[in-house]
């Protein structure tokens, strides 16, 4: 493990121990959209736009990779599968055992925007438009209707509830305990951004525009206090026990426990 947040923007990325110290860092320019770490590849993959990858083990420097030509939004990585999957537009999906060389999959047609991998349930789970879709390989896909979810949608899994949750753009949110079978929940309206799962204290968080909302299990949610700003993602430090959250501007926060 490197011990280290890692953020990335439009020809931009930064490092940080601690969520409070960021240092600026190299990466090839273009508009990066998503960043995930591999614990067993020792690596950070980076996806972006114009089929752009790229790849590095200390979010320090960073070597460039090819991907199809299309607008990547999301990456994950699974332990099990040893792979790194991406979605994209036009229903491109694209995996790779090392961010090195990737090979071209086929996800149900539509506008994919984020992506997650359930160990307990070994499948990843991509949503998008009022649609999720599963595979246990990331390339064999099957798609399935999502209640009253549209637009930019992210979704993250927790281990303990057997849960997937996923949030719109729009205040909406919904969760299924096998990326399947979908229940709508009611959320404060806002413009979601981000989410993350909290093993340790037993919540999502969520992060947008000008605040955030927590959930125990993802139908009950709570309004919290953030600073002003388009918070973009979030991620949980279980080391630092901290949430970190990034957004336009060049904003970054952090809150401890006590957040909640």
């Amino acid at each position: 493990e490197r011990g280290l947040f890692c953020a990335v923007g439009d020809n931009k990325v930064a490092t940080s121990p601690d969520g409070v110290t960021w240092t600026e860092r190299t990466i090839p320019a273009g508009e990066w959209h998503a960043v995930c770490w591999s614990p067993e590849r020792g690596l950070f993959c980076a996806v972006g736009s114009n089929g752009r990858a790229a790849t590095s083990p200390d979010g320090k420097n960073w070597t460039e990779r090819t991907l199809p030509n299309v607008i990547w939004h999301a990456v994950c990585w699974s332990p099990e599968r040893g792979l790194f999957c991406a979605v994209g537009r036009n229903g491109i999906a694209a995996t790779s055992p090392d961010g090195v060389t990737w090979t071209k999959r086929m996800l149900p047609t539509g506008n994919w925007t984020d992506i997650c991998y359930s160990s307990g349930l070994g499948v990843f789970c991509v949503v998008g438009n009022g649609r999720a879709a599963t595979s246990t390989d990331g390339e064999n896909w099957t798609a399935y209707t999502m209640p009253n979810m549209y637009n930019d949608i992210l979704v993250c899994w927790s281990p303990e509830l057997k849960l997937f949750c996923a949030v719109a753009s729009h205040g909406k949110a919904a969760t299924s305990p096998d990326g399947k079978n979908w229940t709508e929940r009611t959320m404060p309206a806002s413009d979601r951004r981000g989410i993350c799962w909290s093993s340790e204290l037993g919540v999502f968080c969520v992060v947008a525009n000008d605040n955030s909302v927590s959930s125990p299990d993802g139908e009950a949610w709570t309004t919290r206090t953030l600073f002003p700003g388009t918070w973009a993602a979030v991620c949980w430090s279980k080391e630092l026990g901290i949430f970190c959250a990034v957004g336009g501007n060049g904003k970054a926060a952090t809150s401890t426990p006590l957040f909640l």
